[in-house]
Parts: C-alpha cells; sequence; structure tokens
C-alpha cells in the first residue's frame, strides 16, 4: 500500500515558467516540500503525443530590446540570470524564427500533434537559412536543422500571473517570447503563490486574468 505524500505547493507544467517557479520556490523557502507536474523531458519532440513544448532547440539569438517595454523588463531581468542556468558543451548554436512570415492557426488537439509530428512548415527552413546566412558572413555550419512550435497568445498580449482563488494561482502565456522571460515570470509566480497575494515590483494589472463570460441563457418554463 502506497503511503499519502503532502506537499505546500503543487505546480502543474514543468515548461520553463513551470520549473523556474519551483526553482525559485526554493530559494525563497528552502522547507517547503513542493511538487512539480510534468512529463520527463526528452530530446526533440518525435514520438511525442499531446504534450508539447515549443522550447525543444539548443540555442537562441536573445535580444535585449522587444515589442513592449513590459516585455522588454521581463527579458532583462531574466537575461541577467541565464548564466546561472549555462552549462557549458564546447558548441556553438544559432537560431532563428520566422513569427507571422509563415502562419498557420491550430484550432484543436489533434490539429497541434499533426503540426509537430508531421512537421508541415519545411518550406520555411531555405529561406530563414539564407536570411541567417545574409546576417552573419563567413559562417559554415556543421549542420542546419528545422523544426515546428507554435506560440500561444493572450487577449493582453502579456503574460498571465494572477490568483484565481486564495490558493490557486496561474502563470501562462509567452506571447512569442516565452522562452526568454521564462524565469522572471516564474519568479514572479513564485513569490505571489508563497505570499499568497500579488507581490512584485511590477504592476498586478499589466498581469490580470481576463477570464471570459459565460453566456447569458435565457430559462422558458
Amino acid at each position: 500500500m502506497e503511503t499519502a505524500q503532502y506537499f505546500d505547493v503543487l505546480i502543474i507544467g514543468a515548461g520553463m515558467i513551470g520549473s523556474a517557479a519551483a526553482r525559485h520556490l526554493t530559494s525563497i523557502s528552502p522547507d517547503l516540500k513542493i511538487c512539480l507536474v510534468g512529463p520527463k523531458e526528452r530530446k526533440g519532440i518525435r514520438g511525442r503525443h499531446g504534450i508539447y513544448g515549443s522550447y525543444y532547440d539548443e540555442g537562441r539569438v536573445i535580444r535585449s530590446l522587444d515589442a513592449g517595454p513590459m516585455w522588454t523588463e521581463l527579458g532583462r531581468r531574466s537575461i541577467t540570470r541565464f548564466k546561472e542556468l549555462e552549462q557549458k558543451t564546447g558548441k556553438y548554436y544559432l537560431k532563428i524564427g520566422h513569427r507571422t512570415l509563415y502562419k498557420k492557426e491550430l484550432h484543436t488537439a489533434s490539429d497541434v500533434d499533426d503540426w509537430f509530428q508531421n512537421q508541415r512548415d519545411k518550406s520555411a527552413l531555405k529561406p530563414l537559412e539564407q536570411i541567417l546566412m545574409s546576417l552573419i558572413k563567413g559562417v559554415k555550419p556543421v549542420s542546419i536543422h528545422g523544426e515546428n512550435c507554435i506560440l500561444t497568445y493572450t487577449p493582453s498580449l502579456l503574460p498571465y500571473c494572477d490568483m484565481v482563488t486564495s490558493s490557486l494561482g496561474v502563470a501562462i502565456g509567452g506571447n512569442g517570447v516565452g522562452a526568454k522571460v521564462a524565469d522572471e515570470v516564474g519568479r514572479m509566480a513564485a513569490k505571489m503563490v508563497f505570499a499568497g497575494h500579488w507581490n512584485h515590483d511590477l504592476p498586478h494589472d499589466k498581469f490580470r486574468v481576463r477570464l471570459k463570460k459565460k453566456p447569458k441563457v435565457n430559462a422558458k418554463l
């Protein structure tokens, strides 16, 4: 018979934001019992069905400035802590993404599964390779690899980080730059959950959850 385990904090989602939140919670209070729920990390996305991450790549070109001041500040704070997480491999990677140059909307879980498994955006690889080679002269890559990803956007075009109830918080919504800002959003979520309320120097209103209103139903007898 299995013995029941009890935790102080349960984090559902072991992606970049969830993992960052768990890491920062242990720094805030080392005695906290934290459970991080999510699939084990795998190399690549082939063979994965139902759960995907758009961060299965080895390197990114990081920029400090972004589309808005809030994204810039979140990115700046995260980048300053990247040194703590770097692993020296002896290899150098460059990445370029096409953002909205190649655009397709996905509406169902099966659409997402098909998009990742079948790599339906191969047509983007050659043009992106040409752009990269034109920007960085003289580079002779050992190999070139392309992979699909998806972007999710919130209505506010900023991450959601908010307490939904007194004991339930959410931290979601990368809006296309989640990898760069995840550490600061995770820290934001960790401080909020530990305090039970907003506990960050950036304005709470920018990160409030916007819930969809339920349609009114007129009941007729």
